[in-house]
């Protein structure tokens, strides 16, 4: 009897040990994920006046997109009521046009160039001619203006000051008093072959320089 009730007693004693928590197998529990829900204040709103978000809107000189609630200028309107975005041009009928970033998330208009008589574009401080005369787009102030440089005789450019010898003329281009830009006509007194009479000068165009050109009108 004895033997039997120590067996037990060894038993019980074995089985009510605490389990080692070392040995215990581990368990990683996946962390909990919050269930996302659309509330009132994350949905898009629109903009006032019933614009949609991401519609587009034009106002004035300029066009808008409402994005977040809100009208968000995005760029200019030209003349003919184009959208235009930053360093977009349009040409009036005198001056070429950029619709500018103004580095303060807005836009301004600034004058580019200028436009010649044929509509065609010029940036401000370049270049051209027509048959009677040669052009400059010049800045000035913060409006550019075509200023007439000079003459054209046979498709060359003569600057306002310098001559060109034509047989027994030399027609000089000048700008008068006025403004205007032409040739003033001269004999040619090196030509031995001239017409005119250096003893008669009533005859000699020297004392009767002309005003209008010959071949050309005058202009400002």
């Amino acid at each position: 009897m004895l033997f039997v009730l120590i067996t037990v007693v060894s038993a019980y004693c074995v089985s009510a040990a605490p389990m080692d928590t070392a040995m215990a197998p581990k368990v990683d529990s996946a962390p909990m994920v919050p269930t996302m829900t659309d509330s009132p204040m994350d949905k898009p709103m629109g903009c006032s006046d019933g614009i949609k978000e991401g519609d587009t809107v034009e106002r004035g000189r300029y066009w808008y997109a409402c994005q977040n609630g809100d009208l968000v200028l995005k760029g200019c309107m030209s003349q003919k009521k184009t959208r235009m975005n930053a360093g977009d041009t349009y040409i009036t009928s005198a001056f070429v046009i950029e619709c500018a970033a103004d580095g303060k998330d807005g836009f301004v208009f600034k004058y580019k160039g200028c436009v010649s008589e044929t509509q065609e574009p010029h940036p401000v401080d370049t270049t051209w001619q027509d048959d009677n005369y040669w052009y400059q787009c010049m800045a000035d102030n913060t409006v550019p203006k075509i200023i007439i440089q000079g003459c054209v005789a046979n498709g060359k450019r003569t600057n306002i000051g310098e001559s060109v010898k034509a047989g027994d003329l030399i027609y000089i281009c000048t700008r008068k008093s006025e403004g205007t830009v032409g040739f003033d006509i001269y004999p040619n007194h090196q030509d031995k072959d001239a017409t005119f009479s250096p003893l008669n000068p009533a005859d000699d165009l020297i004392y009767k320089k002309q005003n209008v050109p010959v071949f050309i009108n005058q202009r400002r």
